[in-house]
């Protein structure tokens, strides 16, 4: 028995997306397409439901007066169909330990703001492995990086991008 040879894939750079994908932050009224695709990211994980976040519209801030929920799209221009979600938002279960322990509200805020938790990636199965994980990822830790976040963790399925 020959021995299994993969074939070459060559890796796109996030800036190297298929001219038909766009890179966007959430649009009011897109929350049902962002939450159902985010389920796949999800499955067995509890449920993703930013809906109602979404379709209010944005800037997200946490409660804790600072950090940002990021909610990114990959759109398929030509049909403007939503086909890879992201969801970034500070360390909210973190934060939760952390004021019930008494912390400082400063110490509260300023931990918002430098830590995020990579909540959802997924990309529909029909337009994996054309870098949109990747660029969404990139494109996240962007925002977070304008915003003063230094430390990104997140647990994510790999069958889900």
């Amino acid at each position: 028995m020959g021995r299994y040879k993969p074939g070459k894939v060559r890796r796109r750079r996030p800036d190297e997306l298929p001219d038909h994908i766009q890179i966007r932050q959430t649009r009011p009224g897109e929350g049902k397409a962002f939450t159902d695709l985010a389920a796949l990211a999800m499955e067995g994980h509890g449920d993703l439901d930013d809906r109602e976040a979404i379709d209010e519209g944005g800037p997200f801030i946490s409660r804790y007066k600072a950090g940002q929920f990021v909610f990114l799209v990959a759109e398929h221009t030509p049909t403007g169909r939503i086909v890879g979600v992201s969801s970034s938002i500070p360390p909210l279960s973190v934060l939760a330990g952390m004021e019930r322990d008494g912390a400082d509200p400063a110490v509260l805020g300023a931990t918002a703001m430098a830590y995020v938790k990579i909540r959802a990636l997924a990309v529909a199965d029909d337009c994996r492995r054309q870098g949109i994980a990747s660029a969404l990822l990139a494109r996240a830790l962007t925002v977070h990086r304008e915003h003063s976040a230094f430390f990104a963790y997140g647990q994510l399925l790999t069958s889900a991008y």
